[in-house]
């Protein structure tokens, strides 16, 4: 909440600051910023977008949709609502900007302690991780379909389903 930022507050406004200066002077095209949710709330497994790339999103969770079965929710930044990556990101800079949120077990209201965030049988890290990292594939894919020349290409990745069964361990 503390974009766009600025230099002559604290520790925050001031990375706020360096991050929209770096989309800028970076000529940044996509920008994402991952967190996580309540597991059982509004935000868990869900995709903002600034409202200029809204299309772009709804594309690439249809492909998320049919490539992995993996269904998020989606909804536009609001504009009304100063401060937040996806909003100030995308109004303020170049780049197409999206968050990501997993639902994380233990920001459930009265957790208990002892809450394994690891390997949480409902959602256990690998598969959060794989949510965040395929939603950016999936991003990137229609980004490069509607801007042929700015195509980005990854390698090497594990695979979505390697990610979800096996955790982050081997790779």
């Amino acid at each position: 909440r503390a974009y766009p930022g600025r230099v002559d507050s604290g520790l925050t406004q001031k990375i706020a600051y360096a991050i929209m200066r770096l989309l800028i002077q970076e000529k940044v095209d996509v920008a994402f910023d991952y967190h996580e949710a309540d597991a059982g709330g509004r935000l868990a497994n869900m995709m903002v977008a600034n409202p200029k790339n809204i299309e772009t999103a709804a594309g690439a969770l249809f492909d998320l949709e049919l490539d992995y079965g993996l269904s998020l929710k989606l909804e536009p930044s609001n504009m009304e609502f100063r401060g937040l990556s996806h909003r100030e990101w995308g109004a303020l800079t170049d780049a197409q900007a999206f968050l990501t949120e997993t639902p994380n077990p233990a920001m459930v209201a009265n957790a208990p302690l002892d809450v394994d965030v690891v390997n949480d049988p409902e959602n256990p890290l690998g598969s959060r991780v794989a949510k965040h990292l395929y939603a950016t594939v999936a991003v990137v894919r229609v980004f490069g379909d509607e801007h042929p020349d700015k195509a980005i290409r990854f390698s090497g990745l594990p695979g979505f389903e390697d990610l979800t069964a096996n955790g982050l361990g081997p790779y």
